[in-house]
């Protein structure tokens, strides 16, 4: 259920969404119908599960998401509506899940993927949101699980995987 202004047909002022227990879901700001301000979610029990901020209806400036513990699930950045510089995801507990970095609404450069124990878990690298070039991943203790290469979003030549010891699993070779 939502609380809305209008005037002249369009949204205008607070807008506020409830759950069907009445608690708070959404706050938001319109001017002209169109969001403009400050947007937040919120989770039933009250806590903020995000927030997110609006100019002429695109989104603009850091938005962040919540566990409903409060602890930071992950925060990006908008500018003029578009997904631009890095994104950092974590895990409940605080330490990183993973990074990656956006040009223009597009995953550009290197991914990294990081076990909770702040280990890293794989690691790629993405132009233009497709991935390209070597993909590594890790076991927790460090050792390599395995190797592949990319090629406009495919995988393409040859993968090996490996025990965590280090010695070879298996290999296979991937061609269009």
């Amino acid at each position: 259920k939502y609380k809305t202004n209008y005037v002249n047909g369009k949204k205008q002022g607070q807008e506020i969404g409830y759950y069907e227990s009445g608690e708070v879901e959404y706050k938001a700001n319109y001017v002209d119908g169109k969001q403009h301000g400050e947007g937040i979610g919120y989770f039933e029990s009250g806590a903020v599960k995000f927030r997110e901020n609006y100019v002429n209806g695109k989104e603009h400036g850091e938005g962040i998401e919540n566990y409903e513990s409060g602890k930071l699930k992950y925060k990006l950045n908008y500018i003029d509506g578009v997904q631009q510089d890095v994104q950092i995801n974590y895990y409940e507990s605080g330490t990183i899940a993973s990074k990656a970095n956006f040009v223009d609404g597009k995953e550009q450069g290197e991914v990294i993927g990081y076990y909770e124990s702040g280990e890293v878990q794989y690691k790629y690298n993405l132009v233009d949101g497709k991935q390209e070039g070597g993909q590594i991943s890790y076991y927790e203790s460090g050792t390599i699980a395995s190797k592949a290469n990319f090629v406009d979003d495919e995988q393409q030549g040859g993968q090996i995987n490996y025990y965590e010891s280090g010695t070879i699993a298996s290999k296979a070779n991937f061609v269009d």
